[in-house]
């Protein structure tokens, strides 16, 4: 049989504020991040050349507040550095988390790692958007906005591991001739060249793929319980996103885009990232929704590969899923 590119991963919906068990910071907790001297990065960006650049520092956050950023509202915190040095930390999007979620953290040791981001001329300080952080006395582990982001690595673009945009310039979304799927509560139409049900699939994930042999290509329906309610669903965002990167299948994977979006008229979440393995590379989507009327979360993800031979634009079909799906009728 083809061999299917599907997501192979539990979706785990736990606590975003997971902690460590050992009561102190784990051993690898820093590792892959340079321990920040605060005059090397008390200036501007343009002027340092160091934007971007994973960094770790201990210290205490003194206090929390909201600001205004490019991307709505942001939860910052001031954190003072074991040498007395302060630094702005960008925690949160407003989004996805509230205020009051980081207040155990104000006035407790911790370390922190982050994504250095240049100079706040405003606040006169160094800025950093935080990808976690971990309490000293107690091991708990804090994930930020920065754990949505590249995490300060530049993205490799898909026009440069895929054949050339222009090649994938067609569409198989047609809802005249589309196959359609009721999928716990919500009604999907997809292109019909995905014409073939997986026999992997049961009734809580269904995966599609190409009968053509020279089609690299799959889509996913997926779903798991959930009974919380939307905040519980809007909070829990950063866990979902880390349980699904954090898979082993997918560890040299690189955000592309991590952004909220609508499916169905519910808010919901994408992931646009790259899975690269040897010289094989698959561009791919993920998508989450919280469906309360059925209680559950529901995964939409699709992936294909370089070795593909069509030309079809797999990821622009994939927009079109999202966006034309509806809540199934009432029975």
């Amino acid at each position: 049989m083809k061999k299917l590119l599907t997501f192979a991963f539990t979706l785990i919906i736990c606590m975003s504020l997971a902690a460590c068990g050992s009561g102190k910071v784990p051993s690898n907790f820093t590792g892959g991040y340079e321990k920040a001297v605060f005059s090397k990065f008390n200036s501007f960006a343009s002027n340092n050349g160091l934007a971007g650049r994973r960094i770790y520092l201990e210290g205490i956050i003194d206090k929390t507040s909201i600001i205004d950023t490019d991307i709505g509202k942001g939860i910052i915190g001031y954190l003072r550095d074991n040498d007395k040095n302060n630094w702005l930390v960008i925690l949160q999007s407003t989004i996805i988390a509230n205020e009051n979620e980081y207040n155990d953290i104000i006035g407790k040791p911790i370390i922190l790692c982050g994504v250095y981001q240049g100079y706040s001329t405003k606040e006169k300080m160094p800025t950093i958007n935080l990808i976690e952080l971990c309490i000293k006395e107690t091991g708990e582990i804090k994930s930020g906005i920065g754990r949505l982001s590249s995490n300060g690595e530049k993205p490799t673009s898909i026009l440069e591991t895929d054949k050339s945009k222009s090649d994938r310039n067609i569409s198989g979304f047609n809802q005249k001739t589309n196959q359609t799927l009721s999928f716990y509560g919500i009604d999907f139409s997809f292109p019909s060249y995905f014409d073939v049900l997986s026999e992997d699939s049961t009734e809580t994930k269904k995966i599609f793929y190409p009968k053509k042999t020279e089609y690299y290509a799959s889509l996913e329906f997926n779903c798991v319980d959930f009974s919380g309610t939307q905040e519980d669903f809007n909070n829990k965002i950063p866990t979902v996103v880390d349980s699904v990167m954090g898979n082993e299948a997918y560890k040299n994977a690189k955000i592309q885009k991590s952004e909220k979006n609508t499916i169905a008229g519910m808010p919901g979440w994408t992931l646009s990232f790259l899975i690269q393995d040897k010289d094989k590379v698959s561009p791919a989507s993920y998508s989450f929704v919280y469906n309360k009327n059925v209680k559950k979360i529901i995964g939409i993800f699709c992936v294909y590969d370089n070795n593909d031979q069509s030309n079809y634009d797999y990821l622009g079909d994939y927009v079109k899923i999202l966006e034309t799906a509806v809540l199934s009728p009432k029975e």
